[in-house]
């Protein structure tokens, strides 16, 4: 092909260093990662690192310490469960020196998603690189000493035992979604409500 023939190469001159924290239960992980990779070859300048969970709390410890390092920007590919480890991490520091986030998700189950709208990894640095950045308002446990922030919803109670049934399938054969639908009607007929104290 000739010269002309080539991808151009969009120029992120706003963001140097960005990095990925991707969940390593997607059966698309090989691919996800490829796409990451692919991505510095279309945006010139663009610092990017790749870092692929391998158990609980990695998403967590991950955040806290590129935080630490000031990186600009992290993307957590993933479901909700690694986006809420990642907002946490960030959240232990002060406001101005926490990076900006965006969260991609590869088959995993995200409702965060399901209300912003889902994108391709290529679109999440060009809107990085255009300034569409949007502010939004989250939400603060606290609950015997520790705390513990979310975004879009936090639940205790069905919505937990439906949670811990899908971590246990995870490495099944059946999609996250279908193993979520499965979890919500075992859950639906055998769920005995519970007293609490607010």
């Amino acid at each position: 092909c000739h010269h002309s023939c080539q991808t151009p190469k969009i120029v992120a001159t706003p963001m140097r260093n960005v990095a990925f924290i991707v969940n390593n239960q997607s059966k698309s992980l090989d691919a996800v990662v490829g796409e990451i990779n692919r991505l510095s070859d279309q945006f010139e300048g663009l610092e990017i690192s790749t870092h692929v969970t391998k158990s609980v709390g990695d998403p967590f410890r991950f955040a806290y310490d590129l935080t630490r390092s000031k990186v600009d920007t992290i993307i957590a590919c993933g479901g909700d469960g690694t986006m809420n480890e990642v907002l946490n991490g960030i959240m232990t520091f002060p406001s101005d020196y926490r990076p900006k986030i965006s969260v991609f998700s590869h088959e995993n189950s995200n409702d965060f998603l399901m209300s912003f709208g889902r994108r391709s990894l290529t679109e999440i640095p060009e809107s990085i690189q255009a300034s569409t950045l949007k502010k939004i308002d989250g939400g603060l446990i606290q609950y015997h000493g520790r705390q513990r922030y979310f975004l879009n919803s936090s639940s205790a109670g069905f919505g937990a035992d439906v949670h811990r049934d899908v971590q246990l399938s995870r490495r099944g054969f059946l999609p996250a979604k279908w193993v979520y639908t499965v979890s919500s009607l075992k859950w639906l007929l055998q769920h005995k409500p519970a007293t609490v104290k607010i």
